[in-house]
C-alpha cells in the first residue's frame, strides 16, 4: 500500500511540473530540434504550445498516447515482478509492489 502511494505523489508531482512548464512556456518547440509532432496528422508542437495543457492533450494523436500508456504500463509492470534487479516471482517470492 505504502509504494502505491508514493507511486501517486511522484505522478501527481510528475503531472503539475508538466503543466507548470506548459504554463511558463518551457514548450518542447523551444528545445526540440523536430517541428511536428506528428507529420501525417499535420501537429505541430508550437500548435500544441499554444494551447492549454488540457487542450493540448486532446489534440495529441491516439498512437502518441498509446505510447505514452505502454511506457508507462512496462515500467509499472518492472516495477511489480522484479527486485533488486532480478525477477521475483519464479523463486514464488512476491515482489514488493504486490506485498
Amino acid at each position: 500500500l505504502r509504494a502505491a502511494e508514493l507511486k501517486h505523489g511522484r505522478s501527481a508531482m510528475l503531472a503539475t511540473t508538466g503543466f507548470l512548464f506548459h504554463e511558463f512556456g518551457w514548450t518542447l518547440n523551444n528545445i526540440s530540434p523536430h517541428e511536428y509532432l506528428s507529420v501525417s496528422q499535420g501537429i505541430k508542437i508550437a500548435d500544441l504550445a499554444a494551447m492549454t495543457p488540457l487542450e493540448a492533450m486532446k489534440n495529441v494523436p491516439a498512437e502518441g498516447l498509446a505510447q505514452m500508456f505502454t511506457a508507462i504500463a512496462l515500467v509499472e509492470l518492472y516495477e511489480l515482478t522484479h527486485t533488486n534487479g532480478k525477477y521475483t516471482m519464479e523463486d514464488g517470492g512476491v515482489a514488493p509492489g504486490l506485498q
